[in-house]
């Protein structure tokens, strides 16, 4: 064991937390090394978090969170606290860490507000406009998805090689108006019923000058403030409920070390150039991408089968989008009025709303919580011991060397495998702005829709040549890809009552973004 590690022993903490131990936890946390290393993974890849999310110890939990540790801390093999409660259906435990999580993120987004406001305000002055239509499959016709700026255009085209999803693929225009550190997005979707996508007018208003973020209902005279943190007990306890009857737990995982830029080439072997963007065209390098890796990881319960596999059939799986790269879980087609993805939808015309919530409810309170597999584990004698190796200032980032697929409980089983993607990236020096400077717009949307967290991702690859990736495609989620263009860009005047909310407008509830 290292020096570096001041004579105590690192593990000793995640020790005593499976040991249940209060007395001793508390004691640990006077000792300024273990609060300073509170959130340290040990040799399995866990912080001591972890082990008291699995073991269901909601006290020793709010003890590490009220010391410091990190709610959005994951374990090497990339599972979230969240997900360890949501295997081991616990509803305390869920409940406290959702809102929790909600509110580091909701932090985290505050303290980055200044510097998202600066790098607004120094982008020249624009409209945009997006068109989104879903999932086509791949070896037929294309559907597209306009997203233009009148300054901009940005073209969005969904394909997948499922068998007839594209019956279920909505279409629309998203258009962005920019004007010094505010920017409003108008979409003509506003809802879901059954597999319809419900139309109308709806616009999304970032609003600078009072950093606020706003969806407003054109068609209903209704507005509403969205927020990463939700306050609402029974607004949390719905959520609860989804995430309680999730039929699994699934992360699909961007791998990029491995992808690779080539420069595509003509029948005669001439390196191929396209003109892109509309009306006025750019003249771009045409390259192909390959070994794009989509690792895909699910863990499922076999006591989820049975009585209940009826209403199973209708739970999709947990999303999950991870900071330090693209991450997310398979597959929903419904998209809610926040941009949320519905978990389990009420049925087409037999059932309301209300009655739905009801019923996941009912499913959610009859779930007993499920017993670990680890208590032997963790309780033999050699399970902390420190490798000799071990430097708690070198983070492990080798994962082959973790056997463990997650802190599983009783019935549970983790199941991987690899979707290899090829697609291609058409670059610019013509194009008049820089990746960086839409970035900032891209993450200010991400908490309405996270379509632009997975573009901001793919947009800022190292790419082979310098200049601005005007047409690109990327896979969205394994049965997904995306092909998005960048058209039109003009700079213009706007005038100030785009981000206005008229005044005889309602205001609503306030709308939360899913960020489990």
């Amino acid at each position: 064991m290292s020096n570096n590690n001041n004579n105590h022993n690192p593990f000793l903490l995640h020790k005593r937390i499976c040991e249940n131990n209060r007395d001793e936890v508390v004691e640990l946390l006077k000792i300024p090394f273990y609060r300073e290393n509170i959130d340290l993974r040990d040799a399995h890849g866990y912080p001591p978090s972890h082990y008291a999310a699995h073991f269901g110890y909601v006290e020793l939990l709010a003890i590490l969170i009220e010391n410091g540790a990190d709610p959005t801390r994951k374990s090497t093999m990339g599972w979230s606290l969240v997900q360890e409660g949501i295997g081991r259906r616990d509803r305390e435990v869920i409940s406290y860490l959702l809102q929790h999580t909600k509110k580091k993120i909701h932090d985290e987004f505050k303290k980055r507000k200044p510097q998202l406001l600066k790098a607004l305000s120094e982008i020249p002055d624009f409209e945009m406009g997006t068109t989104y239509i879903y999932l086509k499959k791949m070896y037929i016709k294309n559907i597209y998805i306009n997203f233009h700026f009148i300054s901009l255009e940005i073209h969005w085209e969904f394909k997948s090689w499922v068998p007839l999803v594209s019956r279920f693929c909505p279409f629309d225009t998203y258009k962005i108006y920019k004007k010094g550190s505010s920017f409003r997005v108008n979409t003509t979707i506003v809802g879901v019923e059954g597999i319809t996508f419900k139309r109308g007018q709806l616009s999304f208003m970032f609003i600078g000058d009072k950093k606020r973020l706003v969806t407003v209902d054109f068609g209903k005279k209704e507005y509403a403030e969205v927020s990463l943190l939700n306050v609402d007990e029974n607004n949390v306890d719905d959520e609860v409920d989804l995430l309680m009857n999730s039929k699994s737990i699934t992360r699909v995982k961007l791998l990029q070390d491995d992808i690779k830029f080539e420069a595509a080439k003509s029948w005669f072997g001439y390196e191929k150039f396209e003109k892109i963007g509309g009306d006025q065209e750019w003249n771009c390098q045409l390259f192909n991408v390959s070994n794009v890796d989509l690792k895909i990881i699910s863990r499922k319960n076999s006591k989820d089968k049975g009585a209940n596999d009826k209403n199973n059939k209708k739970h999709k799986e947990i999303e999950d989008v991870g900071g330090g790269g693209v991450e997310t879980s398979t597959t929903n087609t419904g998209i809610s009025e926040t941009g949320r993805s519905d978990l389990n939808s009420p049925e087409k015309n037999s059932e309301t709303m209300k009655e739905y919530i009801a019923r996941n409810h009912d499913l959610a309170m009859k779930q007993k919580a499920r017993e670990s597999t680890m208590r032997n584990k963790v309780n033999a004698k050699d399970y902390f011991e420190v490798p000799d190796s071990f430097d708690i200032n070198v983070p492990i980032t080798d994962k082959s060397k973790f056997k463990s697929l997650g802190l599983l409980c009783d019935g549970e089983s983790v199941n991987v495998k690899h979707k290899n993607f090829q697609g291609c990236v058409w670059i610019s020096n013509e194009f008049p702005r820089k990746i960086t400077d839409l970035l900032p717009i891209f993450e200010v949307l991400t908490p309405t829709n996270k379509l632009f967290s997975r573009l901001s991702e793919f947009i800022s690859l190292k790419f082979p040549m310098e200049g601005f990736p005007v047409k690109l495609d990327f896979p969205v989620v394994p049965t997904i890809t995306a092909t998005v263009t960048f058209n039109n860009y003009i700079e213009k005047e706007i005038d100030p009552q785009h981000f206005e909310i008229p005044v005889d407008f309602i205001k609503k509830k306030d709308l939360f973004s899913n960020n489990n």
